[in-house]
């Protein structure tokens, strides 16, 4: 579902933070079946597995999802220079 802003062409969506990174992951090893996860497929049931997940993630593990957000970051600065965060 896309928001009235999402449409409109000069719309730029925000770097993902290290948790989106992670939970983008999570979706595609899902996809790929390497994860356990039997439970329901709405978003709203999955989101809290997924975090539940981040949160026991030892900070090592994260490291890579936060060394990933910050290149992604580093690229969406180059493809959308000038980009400030305005809610």
């Amino acid at each position: 579902r896309r928001t009235q802003r999402q449409r409109q062409p000069d719309y730029v969506p925000r770097p993902p933070n290290p948790f989106i990174c992670f939970r983008q992951d999570w979706l595609r090893r899902l996809q790929r079946g390497e994860v356990d996860y039997s439970g329901p497929r709405d978003q709203r049931t999955m989101s809290f597995r997924i975090s539940a997940d981040w949160r026991e993630m030892p900070e090592t593990a994260k490291a890579k999802f936060r060394r990933e957000a910050l290149q992604r970051k580093r690229q969406h600065a180059l493809k959308y220079p000038g980009y400030k965060f305005a809610p």
